[in-house]
């Protein structure tokens, strides 16, 4: 099983042209609205700040749409779920004693493992690690404009 194909408003150029017939099959793809700014109403606190810290970081590459709402949403969630589940388990302890004297893994700890398969997923789909972000492009290529390295590589 190989990665997941990013939709077409991702792909960089480059990687369009080598094939005609994929970028046909893309461009057939459709294109969503911006994504709403406005985190879900039943988000706490902790979540509508990752809401808002990830929306801006995002949307100011020009990357998210509405498609991607319900996306960022879980990947916000997620995060709040894992660090909740990383304070319990700092004091609980990462095992515990049965009734029978044995000692075992704390079931926070399987919690734990699969929120950070979901967080590693949801991350990937939002273009937010190294790997994924190689083969993303901007809806708006005015973000391009703004790219502080660039602008220190032009002026060597």
């Amino acid at each position: 099983m190989g990665r997941s194909p990013l939709p077409a408003s991702q792909l960089a150029p480059s990687t369009l042209g080598k094939n005609p017939a994929r970028l046909l099959k893309r461009m057939a793809e459709p294109n969503y609205p911006p994504c709403n700014p406005n985190p879900p109403d039943n988000f706490e606190e902790k979540e509508t700040a990752k809401w808002t810290y990830y929306f801006n970081l995002l949307n100011a590459q020009g990357v998210i749409t509405a498609a991607d709402y319900d996306t960022l949403a879980s990947y916000c969630k997620t995060l709040v779920d894992s660090d909740r589940i990383r304070k319990a388990l700092s004091t609980e302890g990462l095992t515990f004693m049965t009734d029978k004297g044995e000692v075992k893994k704390h079931p926070l700890l399987s919690v734990l493992h699969q929120t950070a398969a979901r967080e590693a997923t949801l991350a990937v789909q939002l273009g937010l690690t190294p790997a994924s972000r190689s083969r993303t492009k901007a809806l708006n290529q005015d973000a391009e404009k703004h790219n502080a390295f660039a602008e220190e590589e032009s002026g060597l």
